[in-house]
């Protein structure tokens, strides 16, 4: 996978498949469609595979999508729980830190 392939876009990949709609999955995320459009474009370039099958009444996601889509899901709850265990761990640190000062 190339290093063009963010999470980020990852993210955005999931929200266009579960809105089923560009425009309505741009709202979402606070981005303007032709934006989110291009990210498509460039994670399809990036794979180089077809992620969207789009027609008249929006885009559904092709298999490569699906396994993209699964394995984002994936690596974005592993991104949360590794952030908040390095929260945690200053917590105690700070915690530890600070009654020693007492």
């Amino acid at each position: 996978m190339s290093d063009l392939v963010d999470l980020r876009k990852l993210k955005n990949l999931i929200a266009v498949a579960e809105e089923g709609n560009i425009t309505r999955a741009a709202k979402r995320l606070y981005l303007s469609q032709p934006a989110l459009s291009a990210q498509m474009k460039d994670l399809e370039e990036a794979v180089q595979v077809s992620l969207l099958v789009r027609d008249r009444k929006g885009v559904r996601a092709t298999p490569a999508a699906e396994i993209l889509i699964a394995g984002g899901r994936h690596l974005l709850k592993l991104r949360d729980d590794l952030l908040a265990t390095a929260r945690a761990a200053y917590s105690v640190s700070f915690l530890s830190e600070a009654r020693q000062q007492e």
